[in-house]
């Protein structure tokens, strides 16, 4: 069991299935510093290794809404505590400009942490350590469906290569078929996460001109594929999940 981090309307759908319920549900609050169509998206305003960094904008709200769960939800008490235990506070403040609204929208995988780093927070630098990788694309976890320590699915060619050069396995998809209210489309790594040995997606394979490609590749890796709804896939800023 451990907790998911999500926006709301994610969490909605995932308590809607009840497939998930052994797990808390974190409902990440709006980020008011970044371009408002994605203010509601987790991988803007938090990242997740050994420590959950929080975007300090929203880390007020963000212990709130932990003190609540915490009172109301005694039968996951000692997750909570966990998790309280874990929190680091960024330092650097977000800007709806690219790229100054990616300090967390960063990828650890088994022995590199990936990122376009002169715009990392500061404080997940500090805690991460092993090797730091430099990539162009800085929507590095958007861009990043991050399947285990060792595999990923990804639509960037860049983040591919980079990706392969560092000893990972590596599914390259099309570009698009994920929608991103407001934008031309959104990303696949955007559009869900993995929960211990599920991958959870927001929509529907079926509507992905890859989605054979990315089933056999996910279940060649042990893991199930659960569709929160019948509909084309949608960004929702990433799933995440701390595993306490």
């Amino acid at each position: 069991m451990g907790i998911i981090f999500a926006n709301e309307q994610t969490i909605h759908k995932m308590r809607y299935l009840d497939v998930l319920a052994e797990h808390v549900f974190f409902e990440v609050p709006l980020n008011g510093e970044v371009d408002a169509r994605v203010s509601d998206h987790t991988d803007l305003s938090v990242f997740i290794t050994n420590a959950v960094y929080v975007a300090p904008c929203i880390y007020p709200s963000f212990q709130e809404h932990l003190s609540i769960l915490i009172d109301t939800q005694p039968i996951h008490y000692g997750q909570l505590k966990s998790l309280a235990e874990k929190i680091v506070c960024g330092t650097q403040a977000l800007n709806k400009a690219y790229p100054l609204d990616i300090a967390y929208n960063a990828v650890k995988l088994k022995n590199h942490f990936f990122h376009k780093l002169a715009y990392t927070e500061h404080e997940i630098l500090r805690g991460v350590h092993c090797a730091k990788i430099e990539t162009n694309q800085g929507y590095t976890r958007c861009s990043t469906m991050v399947l285990s320590e060792v595999a990923i699915i990804t639509e960037d060619f860049g983040l591919s290569h980079i990706y392969k050069d560092h000893g990972y396995d590596v599914l390259l998809i099309e570009k698009g078929h994920v929608v991103l209210s407001g934008y031309n489309y959104g990303f696949f790594g955007g559009c869900g996460g993995v929960i211990e040995n599920k991958l959870v997606l927001n929509g529907a394979l079926k509507y992905h001109p890859n989605s054979k490609a990315i089933q056999k590749f996910v279940h060649q890796l042990g893991l199930s594929i659960i569709e929160l709804h019948d509909d084309p896939l949608l960004d929702c800023g990433s799933i995440l999940y701390l595993n306490t």
